[in-house]
């Protein structure tokens, strides 16, 4: 059962930095270009700076989804006249998803009196990336935008926008919410009952009543649906501006995470192409930005991340 109502995938950003390197905020208009340009500006090696907050490690794909989403693309795919599922991230959207997140966390660059040459505008190092992120070292990331309040963002250091526009207009990020469940072994119909009645009270009408009404004492923001929903809508307008918007665009192209046959390990098999295309960067393997070597180099990988989960994951019938 859901509790705390639905999380939407957004882009943070830092104030600070973006006025620092006189960079326009991000909004609603923002595309793919404008994000990378702005990460290039953001990234400076000498003064410890990056654009984007990205991952690394087997499910670094959970953040390269937001991109393949964005430029049409799906995880996989659903056939309802066999009931059967199939992995679908080798299309022409998927290459451009991959191309534009390889630019973004690998294309490589140099920066004046600094020796050696640099890859991508991201910062990804666990967990040093959440300090760098709290000191204000890295300018943008992707998070979660809360149904109920606001509260885990602080307005006076960071602001937040849709997440960008792909290259035909769409975007799309990750819906998602925290759940109860009861361990279907439970022998005891007192502990069963009690898990239960604890589940039934956590988020009941007067539960949120509660919580809102605790967090208002505390002056911390809450969404409009709340303040409306207990008589706060005098409330609405101490809001930062422009918050209750992005949620209700975040609700509004916001896609499930991978589910169904098969899909249990979706981002590791997801992120195999990633970290080879980043590779062959490096390696001076990948052919140049804008050449049909590059995108037969893209889709190959793709294609071969996806036939490899199809056959392991996709059982047969």
């Amino acid at each position: 059962m859901p509790f705390d109502d639905i999380l939407g995938k957004i882009l943070v950003y830092n104030k600070k930095l973006f006025k620092k390197n006189n960079i326009p905020f991000p909004d609603e208009n923002w595309t793919w270009d404008d994000l990378l340009k702005a990460a290039r500006k953001l990234t400076n090696i000498e003064k410890g700076t990056y654009g984007i907050r990205l991952g690394r490690g087997k499910h670094e794909s959970w953040f390269w989804t937001t991109f393949l989403w964005s430029a049409g693309g799906e995880v996989m795919e659903y056939n309802k006249d066999t009931d059967s599922w199939k992995y679908a991230f080798d299309t022409d959207a998927a290459v451009k998803a991959l191309d534009f997140y390889t630019r973004l966390c690998a294309e490589k660059w140099h920066s004046e009196g600094y020796p050696k040459a640099i890859y991508g505008f991201s910062y990804a190092s666990y967990p040093s990336a959440f300090k760098k992120w709290e000191s204000g070292e890295i300018g943008m990331m992707f998070d979660y935008i809360s149904e109920r309040n606001y509260s885990s963002i602080d307005p006076t250091k960071f602001g937040i926008a849709p997440v960008p526009k792909g290259p035909t207009g769409l975007r799309g990020g990750e819906l998602n919410s925290r759940m109860f469940g009861l361990f279907s072994q439970i022998k005891e119909p007192g502990v069963r009952d009690a898990a239960w009645e604890f589940i039934y009270h956590y988020d009941n009408k007067e539960a949120k009543r509660i919580y809102v009404e605790t967090h208002l004492k505390a002056k911390k923001f809450i969404s409009a649906k709340y303040l409306k929903m207990f008589s706060h809508e005098n409330l609405i307008k101490q809001t930062p501006k422009g918050w209750n918007k992005v949620l209700q665009m975040a609700l509004t192209y916001g896609k499930l995470e991978p589910y169904g046959q098969g899909s249990r390990y979706s981002y590791r098999e997801m992120t195999f192409p990633i970290q080879k295309a980043r590779e062959m960067v490096i390696s001076g393997e990948l052919a140049p930005i804008g050449t049909k070597k590059r995108y037969k180099q893209l889709k190959k990988l793709l294609t071969d991340a996806c036939k490899h989960a199809n056959d392991k994951l996709i059982s047969k019938k």
